[in-house]
């Protein structure tokens, strides 16, 4: 997409810096390389709504934690009860000739949300500065074209710069302000996702399909002969199948485990007890019991490996879905 900036307390002025414009120029690129992801038809009733917000998110992300942006950081100290996050976070050291090298600390929020969300993004900012874990932020919005094509009462480029002046008093921290334009930038999904409620819904599965298809898409960006993943029906099928058998195993190993770790407590136990006979008789019955107990274990062992066996084959299955009848 098509990118505007604007310098609030000369964030522009600061990421001038020769390390901390390799930071910048990071951003720009996912920003400027990000397509406007729209799915025909995405809301029946709101036909101009289009654009897939998730996508977009999801997106962002992937390329900028493929450049070492730190997700979801907290933006004060473990110390505090109610640490908030951020979306992105990234520590840099710059240095002068002549001077020590200083350590400058980059926060990024990108604000798809409502218009309060954006409120809420100037709050952390400030926060994060004032806890020194920011000296100076980025914050990336859809221009009020682009957000009125996602949902509506989102918050835009045109209304942050609009406002942002008057937050001199109580918004302190430089902020680098970067709006999202759609002009020719349009992709459409629909190809790609044989229903919309999978690249609007925000489950585990949809989340993970979401990521492998845009995973194709950026490896199509440096390699233009990859074919781009297609969500049909019978993969959607095939990998939900998968999934659930993965998080079925899981729960059996994690049970049986959990047999193993109860029933190592019977032996120790009964090794206890045994410390304590005074007769031989109860000595031979305990010593048989922790005998049955640890051939229970070795039982519970053999089930583990089985089930370990299991479910590596369906985590092939997980990653690589076998389509069938199709």
């Amino acid at each position: 997409m098509k990118t505007k900036v604007y310098s609030y307390r000369f964030a522009e002025e600061i990421f001038e810096h020769s390390n901390l414009k390799i930071l910048k120029e990071e951003v720009y690129n996912v920003c400027n390389s990000c397509p406007a992801f729209m799915f025909t038809g995405k809301s029946e009733n709101q036909t101009t709504k289009d654009v897939v917000q998730q996508l977009l998110n999801q997106y962002i992300k992937q390329k900028l934690v493929s450049q070492n942006w730190k997700p979801e950081p907290y933006i004060t100290s473990d110390s505090v009860e109610d640490s908030l996050r951020s979306d992105f976070f990234k520590e840099i050291s710059c240095t002068t000739e002549g001077e020590p090298a200083v350590k400058y600390k980059v926060q990024i929020e990108v604000e798809f949300g409502n218009a309060a969300s954006y409120y809420r993004d100037l709050f952390k900012f400030q926060r994060a500065f004032t806890n020194d874990e920011a000296d100076v932020c980025i914050l990336i919005l859809p221009s009020g074209h682009l957000a009125g094509r996602i949902d509506s009462g989102l918050a835009d480029y045109e209304k942050a710069i609009r406002e942002l002046p008057d937050c001199k008093l109580s918004t302190t921290v430089p902020i680098l302000v970067i709006g999202l334009f759609d002009d020719e930038s349009d992709f459409d999904v629909k190809p790609y996702f044989y229903d919309s409620e999978l690249v609007k819904k925000t489950s585990t599965n949809c989340v993970i399909l979401r990521d492998r298809f845009l995973s194709s898409y950026i490896q199509k960006e440096s390699v233009p002969e990859t074919h781009l993943l297609k969500i049909t029906k019978a993969y959607y099928e095939a990998f939900t199948k998968a999934s659930d058998e993965c998080q079925n195993l899981q729960k059996q190993i994690n049970t049986t485990e959990k047999n193993i770790a109860r029933v190592q407590r019977k032996i120790e136990t009964q090794e206890r007890n045994f410390l304590k006979s005074k007769t031989e008789k109860r000595k031979n019955t305990i010593s048989q019991t922790i005998k049955n107990l640890n051939s229970e274990i070795l039982t519970l062992r053999e089930t583990i490996a089985t089930l370990n066996k299991e479910l590596e084959t369906a985590n092939e299955k997980y990653h690589n879905p076998i389509i069938e009848n199709e």
